[in-house]
């Protein structure tokens, strides 16, 4: 019996240290300003974290949920103090998995509840001050379009985890605690052989010179 009540004590305390509570302690809002959504910033996705605790906090982790795991669809803007990296949306590192709504919501609109985990996770991990009402910027450009993702961002004094129920955050300027927009998979262009181009092209003049060559011919019988 003891052995089982130390079993279930085990795995609590493991849930507790990993999972960050939703009534956690939220020190940051944040802004979803990117141009793909009409977010006013200067990259296509940009977000920017605003710390309200009042007190200076070591910002040492940030987390976006996104469509696309292809590290090869993203290009990234530095930001001083962090790595960034495309992460499996498996709760590594511990212990979080990000949601999403599964459509696009305007800024300020709250979105429909989460209907299941993101693809995968943009991670970037440092350590920068974020003072009182002070900002800190992400940013990357990609090609496809949008849908709502959750965020989490982890300091020294603990998790902020962004709120469903919350309007979508953005644009510039405009802080919630909301979700953000993040990446689809850009669109597949179906790729067209050279010959078949050729013929795509071809098609419609042979089709133009027969049929003028059939009324010549009509032409010259009828005379």
């Amino acid at each position: 019996m003891k052995g089982k009540l130390l079993i279930v004590a085990t795995v609590v305390l493991i849930l507790a240290l990993c999972v960050p509570p939703a009534w956690a302690a939220q020190d940051f809002l944040i802004s979803c300003e990117g141009t793909e959504s009409g977010g006013g910033g200067a990259n296509r996705y940009q977000y920017t974290l605003q710390n309200i605790s009042g007190s200076p906090i070591t910002l040492t982790e940030f987390f976006v949920g996104t469509g696309d795991a292809a590290v090869s669809s993203y290009t990234f803007i530095p930001t001083p103090g962090f790595t960034v990296s495309i992460i499996p949306n498996d709760g590594y590192p511990p212990c979080n998995v990000t949601y999403t709504s599964g459509v696009k919501t305007p800024h300020g609109v709250v979105p429909p509840p989460s209907g299941f985990p993101s693809a995968a996770v943009i991670y970037w991990i440092g350590s920068t001050v974020v003072s009182p009402s002070g900002t800190v910027t992400f940013a990357f450009n990609h090609p496809g379009p949008s849908n709502d993702h959750e965020w989490f961002a982890n300091s020294s004094a603990g998790w902020t985890i962004s709120q469903v129920d919350q309007p979508m955050a953005g644009p510039t300027g405009v802080y919630t605690i909301g979700y953000v927009h993040a990446p689809n998979p850009p669109p597949v262009i179906p790729a067209v052989s050279g010959w078949r181009l050729v013929l795509f092209i071809a098609l419609p003049l042979l089709v133009a010179a027969w049929l003028l060559l059939r009324r010549k011919r009509r032409t010259s019988t009828a005379a």
